[in-house]
């Protein structure tokens, strides 16, 4: 079954990249390649696993985590303890991933739109210009008892304006059924949350 999520942003939000952002900026979001805000596929496919997860601790939802497991697939298993050599902790994820099962749903990034229009504008002249206005910078500092900043403490990080994204999502009706019961327990991704970013609302559009 298809259907389409579609997910309104009410805050300023960040979904980064994992990557610094050179220099002025320690953190940048995820992008699109001609530079539109956007929300990962993978990440939004761990907020609906963390989502159906919780729903199924709820009894009236009707979800097990079995269902969980078959709709999304097995995660990467975290490796206890810390201070391992960089290329050990590689080897690891290299073999857990396969011991790692694909699920029955695909989702897609989320985006301005789906058929690309968003995208065609922003490699133009005016997108050029225009898209960056949707990107802001979000400076912050660690505070000492003593009420001073903290040396070495300035973070600037790279916000998304709020916007409608739109993302496709392809699986067993059961699975779509499902995913729409725990929209609502969603309230928010990204990072910084505890700080008012990525205030978020989602809603389903069932399609064939």
């Amino acid at each position: 079954m298809k259907a389409i999520l579609h997910i309104q942003l009410h805050s300023f939000w960040h979904i980064g990249t994992g990557q610094g952002g050179g220099p002025g900026v320690d953190a940048r979001i995820a992008l699109t390649p001609n530079g539109l805000p956007c929300l990962p596929g993978k990440a939004l496919k761990g907020l609906l696993r963390d989502a159906l997860s919780t729903g199924a601790g709820l009894d009236h939802l009707g979800i097990s985590a079995g269902d969980v497991e078959e709709w999304m697939g097995t995660d990467i298993p975290r490796k206890s303890g810390s201070g391992a050599p960089e290329e050990d902790a590689a080897a690891y994820q290299e073999q857990a991933r396969f011991r790692t099962r694909q699920g029955q749903v695909r989702v897609s990034s989320a985006r301005l739109d789906q058929d690309g229009a968003w995208e065609i504008w922003a490699a133009t002249d005016e997108g050029r210009t225009a898209a960056p206005l949707l990107r802001a910078q979000f400076a912050s500092t660690r505070i000492q008892g003593d009420g001073t900043a903290a040396e070495g403490s300035l973070r600037s990080v790279e916000l998304a304006v709020p916007l409608l994204l739109h993302a496709s999502l392809q699986g067993p009706r059961a699975a779509v059924d499902a995913i729409e019961r725990v929209l609502p327990l969603i309230r928010a991704l990204g990072a910084h949350r505890s700080r008012g970013l990525g205030r978020a609302s989602f809603s389903l559009e069932r399609g064939e």
